[in-house]
Formats: C-alpha cells, structure tokens, sequence
C-alpha cells in the first residue's frame, strides 16, 4: 500500500492510501502525519467501507460502516475516541440491533430486532455487562420470555404468553402496562384460568386477586379480593387527608397523607401490613427529601435523600443487625467521591472512588482479616494501570490499559517469593507465551496462546524436568498427542 499527497491547506494535508492495484484504499486529511477531519476508506473493488469525522486525530461523531456490497453495516457514535450514545447494527439495510454506550461500554437497554424489524429482545447493560430484567419477544409483538442477568451471564429465562401444540394457553401468563410492569398476571391450563390472577397498578400496587378453577372463578373463595382504598377528608378544606389501600383490612402499597391545601407531606410503602419505606411523594409521584427503608423486622435497611426520584447526597446501607454495611455519596442517582463498604463485625471491606457513576482513583479491598485482596485504580470507569490480586498464599500482578489486561501478567507464590504462572496479555485476551513453574522454579507446562486460543506445541514436564507429554493444538483444538495425530484432524 502507498500514499499519494494531493493537496495542502496550511497545516492540513490531504492524503490518499492507494491499494497494490491503484484504486483508493482510504483518504482524508493529516495533520502533522495524524488523521484529522473526514475520512473514508474503502474496499479494493472502489465501494465505500466506513466514513466519519476525526477531532484531535479521535473518532468523533457519527460514523458509518459499509458492507462489501454498498450496504449499511453499522453506525456507531463517538466521542473523543469512544463510543457514546446509540450504536446501531444492520444487516440487508434493515437495524436488527439498537445499543446505548457511554465511555465505550454499553449502558443501558439495548434492543435487538427481527430481519423485518420488529422487536426481538430488551437487554439491560450496566457498565458493559448484561445487569437486570430484560424481554424476549415474539415476532408479533407479545412477550414470550421475561430473562434476568447478572454480571453479564443470563441466570434465568422464565417462559411466559404460551400454547401448547395444539394452540391451547399454558402456563404462566402476563400482559404488561407500557413501562413494563405488569398489568395482569396469572396461569392458564389447556386455555382456562386455573389458579391465582392478579391486577396491577402501574406503580405495581396490587389491585385485585381473582380464583380461577377451570375457567370459573371462585367468587366466595377467601383468596378472591379486591383491593380497598380508603380515603380520609380535611373537614375544614374538603382536600383529602390520608388515602391508601388496604386487603382483608392490612395495609397494601403506597399510603399518602397530605395537609388541608392537599399537599403531599409524607408517604409509606406497606406489604402484607408491614412498613417497608417511607419518605414524601410530590404530586407527581416522584421521591422527594430524606428516604428511609426496613427490613421485614422494622429494622433500619437504608437512608438517603431524593431529588426528582434520583438519589442525592450521603446514603447509608445496613446489615439486619444494624452495624454499617455500605455508606457513600450519589449526584443525581450516580456515585460519587469515597465509597465505603464494609463487613459485618465493623471492619473496612471495601473503597473505592468515584467520578459522575464511573469508578475513578484507587480501590483497595480486603479479607476478614483485614489483609489486602484487591488493590489497583480506574480511569473514567475503566482498570488502569498496575493491579494486584491476592489469595490463599499467592499474588497476581499485571497491567491494565483501559480496562484490558496488556503484556506480562504473573502469579507468585507469597511464601517462598516465586514465580507460579506467566502469560501475556493483548486487548484482555491471552496471546503469547505461557508458562507455568513448579516451586523450585522448573517448567511444568509451556505452550502459547493466539487470540485467546491455545495454539502450537504444549508440553508438560515431570518435577525433574523430563518431558512426559507433548499436546499440539490449533486454535483450541487438540490435534496430535506426543506427535500422533488424532482422529478427525
């Protein structure tokens, strides 16, 4: 590949990459021998493959991505470098996935359609790693699957709104209000109600459970009831005092009194008559001012202010014995400054800082007693430069950039101050040589990695250093043993 430089504009220099054969293979304008400005690059056979601005030599705004064909790949957002905002994928230039980033790591719903376009799933991220309650959806619209993640791995896939083969409802169903909380749910069996219905509101206060036994509701069953709300009146303004609901004469849901102009001045959350939060609703619905949350005892759970339903402020989390578990500041629901966590008898578990909801400066956790575990820094959400992991007589030391493991990373033994393991590190994926060492400092397995794969010659060594077997690989597959190779290979 060369270049060809066509013109000049003071301190901007328009440039072309010319493939082998002389067609453009990229052009745009440099800046001091740096890309700046609007670039494009394109296929050998002279179709366009992605366009995009550059600010300070960094992907900055919109850019689109091409197929080989001419038709739209992808269209990913940027700033000063980093993804931000929705990202969206295509495939035969229709949108089959719509992803929210921020600082380069999804964030938020992200949702992914059908070839026709129509809604497939709803897939929550926190901090780039699937983190809550999404949907599945069939292609008509209904949701067939509720799926719950945590730390980035799907723990449960909960079928919902099916029929069996002969079209006949079974099972769990559910019909949702728009903000996804349920409306109505209840079970079906070979198409009739059978069981426990229950109504919502859409704050999710029960309203109503209905008996159903084939089909027939059970209207002198204990268990059908309805919601009661009872309301109380300023004699003196005619504004409501108090409202709340109540079932079989127990509190249930949000409780609300107001003063004789109608203002809402305090509220309560109950279940089955138990207090479990309490602080002030506006007229609007929203969380306002000091918070407080119980366990099912009546002992404190959390504190904390609201501003407009977001978290504000110092916020402190309890253990059910009362002794401190969590303490830290938010600004507008996103942690910031020292955040403390700790364990059950008093000690420090945990600090760590925080910058706008992203971790930022130097964490460090600790045991039960009380020895350093975890010890290593981020930068705008992402690990950062040389970290330490420590357990059951041995340490892990390596580094960082930008939330990936780079270069040389090592195992030691604490005790007798040797080597255990040794791998290399690009982008967070093993590539390179790897070894791993007895405690005399002998090789017991050396072998490398390509792209996360083990690739190439392994072997393996007794204690006294004679090889006892030879393991070739490629790319992760095992193909031959001590020279034989298998079957199949």
């Amino acid at each position: 590949m060369s270049n060809v430089c066509l013109a000049q504009d003071d301190s901007l220099q328009f440039t072309q990459y010319l493939y082998d054969n002389g067609t453009v293979a990229s052009e745009g304008y440099l800046e001091n021998g740096q890309p700046e400005g609007y670039w494009k690059s394109y296929y050998p056979s002279g179709i366009l493959k992605s366009e995009g601005n550059r600010e300070d030599h960094l992907l900055e705004g919109e850019w689109k991505f091409y197929t080989d064909s001419g038709t739209i790949a992808n269209v990913i957002r940027y700033s000063a470098g980093k993804k931000e905002g929705l990202s969206e994928t295509y495939r035969d230039s229709v949108v089959v996935a719509a992803e929210p980033f921020v600082n380069n790591r999804r964030s938020g719903l992200a949702k992914y359609f059908y070839p026709d376009g129509s809604i497939e799933r709803w897939v929550p991220f926190v901090d780039g790693r699937e983190e809550g309650k999404g949907y599945h959806f069939t292609p008509e619209g209904t949701v067939d699957a509720i799926l719950t993640f945590q730390a980035g791995v799907l723990t449960r896939e909960q079928e919902i709104n099916r029929t069996n083969r002969l079209g006949l409802k079974q099972g769990l169903w559910v019909d949702f209000h728009r903000n996804m909380q349920p409306r109505v749910e209840g079970t079906y069996r070979d198409d009739l109600k059978h069981g426990y219905w229950k109504y919502y509101q859409r704050n999710g206060n029960l309203i109503r459970i209905e008996h159903w036994i084939l089909g027939v509701l059970q209207e002198g069953d204990d268990q059908t009831t309805k919601m009661e709300v009872r309301r109380t009146i300023h004699p003196s303004t005619g504004e409501i005092a108090t409202i709340g609901a109540y079932q079989d004469g127990e509190r249930e849901g949000v409780h609300q009194q107001f003063d004789e102009d109608g203002n809402p001045i305090s509220s309560q959350l109950f279940r089955d008559d138990i207090l479990l939060a309490e602080g002030m609703y506006d007229d609007r619905g929203r969380r306002q001012g000091e918070w407080k949350y119980y366990y099912p005892d009546g002992t404190l759970k959390a504190i904390g202010d609201y501003a407009d339903d977001l978290r504000m402020n110092q916020w402190k989390y309890y253990y059910e014995d009362s002794t401190l578990e969590q303490e830290g500041r938010y600004y507008y629901d996103a942690p910031d400054g020292t955040w403390r966590w700790y364990f059950e008898n008093g000690e420090l578990r945990k600090e760590q800082q925080f910058r706008d909801g992203l971790e930022n400066g130097p964490v460090v956790e600790y045991n039960d007693s009380n020895e350093v575990i975890v010890r290593g820094q981020y930068i705008d959400g992402l690990e950062s430069g040389i970290w330490e992991y420590t357990s059951h007589n041995v340490i892990e030391t390596g580094e960082f950039i930008q939330g990936e493991r780079q270069g040389r990373w090592e195992i030691r033994w604490i005790d007798i101050d040797r080597v255990s393991e040794v791998t290399n590190w690009i982008d967070g994926v093993m590539d390179g040589q790897y070894i791993r060492y007895f405690e005399d400092g002998s090789v017991r397995i050396r072998g490398k990695y390509v792209d996360g794969n083990k690739d190439g010659v392994w072997e393996h060594f007794a204690s006294n250093g004679a090889r006892i077997v030879t393991v070739e690989y490629n790319m992760g597959e095992e193909v031959k043993y001590n020279g034989a190779r298998l079957r199949n290979f």
